[in-house]
């Protein structure tokens, strides 16, 4: 039996965590409003997110790269959570659904460290 272990952690940059899965909640136009994220994986990672096909819908999970080999960000994946209107108000909801389908796929793929960016949540 494999026991769950959950730590809280308030850190200065959270993209230089080493992580399986970096959660980063997002908009329904999948805009990285953080322009730290953009410079440290140098504009890959919003690359890879304007690809995916249009309507973006709420409460979905979308997975990127943490922008390749010459990218700062520590994680391997991100899981982008739609949370929020292009207004960036975020809803409940939206949050609970996208959060659990991260949690799920996270564990399908075996992810051990998950760090999440709850202050994104909270704007």
């Amino acid at each position: 039996e494999t026991k769950t272990k959950i730590s809280i952690h308030k850190i200065e940059n959270p993209y230089l965590v080493k992580a399986d899965v970096l959660v980063y909640p997002t908009n329904i136009g999948l805009t990285i409003d953080d322009p730290i994220l953009n410079r440290m994986s140098r504009g890959v990672v919003q690359n890879e997110l304007d690809r995916f096909k249009k309507p973006i819908n709420m409460g979905t999970v979308y997975i990127t790269s943490n922008g390749g080999e010459n990218s700062k960000v520590q994680a391997k994946h991100i899981y982008h959570l739609t949370v929020s209107g292009v207004s960036r108000l975020v809803h409940e909801g939206d949050v609970k659904s996208a959060m659990r389908k991260a949690l799920d796929m996270a564990d399908t793929n075996n992810a051990r460290n998950i760090v999440v960016l709850f202050d994104s949540f909270c704007l």
